[in-house]
């Protein structure tokens, strides 16, 4: 392959790798509960599963954004963000049948 075949397909590499890490963003966040509690799907109720909540400390079963915004703090590390996030809980399954809950000290959105 010519030189500069090659270099242009370097550089195309290189933009899509940019373009990629481009779409990723972390920010730290820690645990503010693990709670049978969906705002989204179970508006007001209790979820079918456990979820594992990060961010507004106004989170509650029937959630909306007015409802975030009177928060008093954040797990993150943005004291704006008054966003909330959760995720289901994650579990792992001994092999004697019993389960324990995969805990962090952190989180990523």
């Amino acid at each position: 392959m010519p030189l500069g075949r090659s270099l242009a397909l370097l550089a195309a590499l290189a933009t899509q790798a940019q373009a990629y890490d481009d779409l990723l963003f972390t920010e730290d966040f820690f645990p503010l509960i693990n709670a049978r509690l969906d705002p989204i799907i179970s508006p007001g109720q209790v979820s079918a599963h456990v979820h594992h909540v990060i961010g507004s400390s106004a989170f509650i079963a029937s959630e909306s954004f007015n409802d975030t915004q009177t928060a008093n703090c954040t797990t993150s590390n943005l004291i704006d963000d008054l966003s909330n996030y959760w995720s289901p809980m994650l579990y792992y399954k001994w092999k004697n049948g019993s389960y324990s809950a995969i805990t962090g000290d952190g989180g990523s959105a």
